[in-house]
């Protein structure tokens, strides 16, 4: 379920939408690391099964987006701890957001 960083009436659309997505964990990450100008910064674990690709890594970012109505920048945990290039200060820093 939704930390207490979602407002009430968005955490069951929010679970809904994760649940949609088989995302397992979303964390807030500092923006000094982001890659985009954006108004929210966050990094999703996903189930083993979720099988993303750009276009659904695209589609469930716009989604989360227009359900919390900020420009987000939505980048794959996984990816920022096999990628030699990613601060890995991000993972030390996230904070939860949902999961």
């Amino acid at each position: 379920m939704p930390y207490a960083s979602v407002e009430p009436q968005l955490a069951v659309a929010l679970d809904a939408l994760c649940k949609r997505w088989k995302i397992t964990k979303l964390e807030e990450f500092d923006s000094r690391y982001a890659g985009f100008p954006a108004d929210l910064y966050l990094m999703a674990t996903t189930a083993p099964d979720a099988n993303w690709g750009l276009l659904e890594h695209s589609q469930a970012e716009l989604e989360l987006g227009e359900l919390l109505g900020k420009t987000i920048e939505l980048v794959s945990r996984r990816g920022v701890e096999t990628n030699p290039l990613a601060p890995k200060v991000m993972l030390e820093t996230a904070r939860p957001f949902y999961g």
